[in-house]
């Protein structure tokens, strides 16, 4: 925070000072060229001046646009250059305490001043001053930018970096600058997000290595069993589906680590949604007796990883079926902007206060949604994921059906990479 308010404040002084002695000789040279106007009012000043006496001659002069005035040379506190040049019968330029411009010049008895003004100057050096304002403004946004550059450029690689833990993108640890006032920030941020990247990598591992490790002991315990011959058959009953239970916990655990493979391909298509959720239906009405209900609009299109809005749609759809009494029903409608899937049953539904666990992974209800119909609390994670990697989102809520409602909602604004 010190390292960034100092040279913030460096960089804002430095500007100040610049402009101001930028401005300052810039104005100088304009001020001391005088305008044609200016350049004609001295001149006949000058004139005036040779043929003025005394104040009677000021009433045979023919009115001019500015006031005359005989002034005595004693009346002014002359500096010794400046009398020096009225002596040689040069106009002298003068400004009083407001700002507003005289012209002096001896008259012809060497003894008094003849008096121009105020001569005004709006017209001479307005535009010109405009422009040293616009000129001292740019100056100083110029400087602005060049200071806030090195922190934009690191603020963009914050954000790319943030995206790509997000989609769990490759994480690129780019040098720094340090001459960047962010330095501390954007390599604290690169570590974290390292060491973000070896945690997911060493959990992947692990939930891979340990699943595939279990295979074999389960096998082993398999054909031992088979092998028994002095064992009651509701005992191998119990250890044959505590080995089944098990073998199941490790395909969804599988399941659930290539889900993240799929979303890392980013294999993004248009894919016609209604076409999906049909191929779905047709496949679980063959297998089983639950009435299945569909208001699925046609040709609904949406750039997606197909793969995994279909994996998401068929774990709703095994979801309601596992507890349906009699009846599901599967509906999808597009808005402007939103696209919606639903599947509700008239089963037990869930009672509210499991709503906001129910996605997370291992999660499972008590009651009616247990395990003794199966599934691990994978089968909802996996759907959120889907979802959130499609920038959407999944709800549950009560079905007028009498069961639960599960709704995936997809933004259809993502629209596919235009190709020449």
């Amino acid at each position: 925070m010190l390292r960034l308010f100092i040279s913030l404040y460096l960089v804002v002084i430095t500007g100040i000072l610049s402009i101001n002695w930028a401005s300052e000789l810039l104005w100088s040279t304009l001020d001391h060229s005088p305008s044609r106007e200016l350049s004609t009012s001295m001149a006949l000043t000058s004139s005036l001046a040779q043929l003025v006496n005394n104040s009677e001659q000021l009433t045979n002069i023919n009115p001019t646009p500015f006031k005359l005035k005989l002034i005595e040379l004693s009346d002014i506190a002359w500096l010794p250059a400046q009398k020096a040049a009225l002596q040689r019968g040069d106009v002298l330029p003068l400004y009083d305490l407001e700002q507003q411009l005289y012209l002096y010049a001896i008259t012809a008895n060497k003894a008094q001043l003849l008096q121009v003004g105020p001569i005004s100057q709006a017209t001479s050096f307005s535009g010109t001053k405009l422009i040293v304002q616009t000129i001292s403004y740019l100056l100083l946004a110029l400087i602005i930018a060049l200071w806030t550059r090195p922190v934009w450029r690191d603020l963009k690689q914050l954000t790319s970096l943030a995206n790509n833990i997000h989609s769990l993108q490759k994480i690129s640890n780019k040098p720094i600058t340090s001459h960047s006032p962010i330095t501390n920030v954007v390599s604290a941020m690169n570590k974290m997000a390292l060491r973000i990247k070896h945690l997911i990598q060493e959990q992947k591992q692990l939930v891979n290595a340990v699943s595939h490790e279990l295979r074999t002991p389960l096998s082993r315990l398999r054909f031992s069993i088979a092998m028994l011959k002095n064992i009651a058959p509701e005992q191998q009953q119990g250890i044959e589906q505590d080995l089944q239970e098990i073998e199941s916990l490790v395909d969804e655990m599988l399941s659930y680590s290539r889900i993240e493979h799929i979303a890392l391909q980013q294999n993004r298509a248009q894919t016609n949604i209604s076409e999906l959720l049909q191929h779905q239906v047709e496949k679980h009405r063959t297998h089983h007796q639950v009435n299945i209900i569909t208001d699925i609009a046609k040709n609904l299109w949406l750039y997606s990883n197909g793969e995994l809005i279909e994996r998401a749609c068929q774990n709703l759809i095994i979801n309601a079926l596992r507890y349906a009494n009699q009846q599901i029903k599967v509906s999808a409608t597009q808005t402007k902007d939103q696209l919606k899937i639903t599947v509700e049953d008239d089963g037990a539904g869930i009672e509210k206060a499991y709503w906001p666990t129910i996605f997370d992974p291992f999660s499972r209800v008590e009651q009616s949604r247990n395990k003794s119909h199966g599934g691990y609390g994978l089968g909802l994670a996996i759907v959120k994921k889907a979802s959130e990697w499609h920038h959407g989102n999944c709800q549950v809520s009560d079905s007028p059906l009498g069961g639960a409602c599960f709704t995936i909602s997809l933004p259809t604004t993502i629209q596919a990479p235009q190709t020449n």
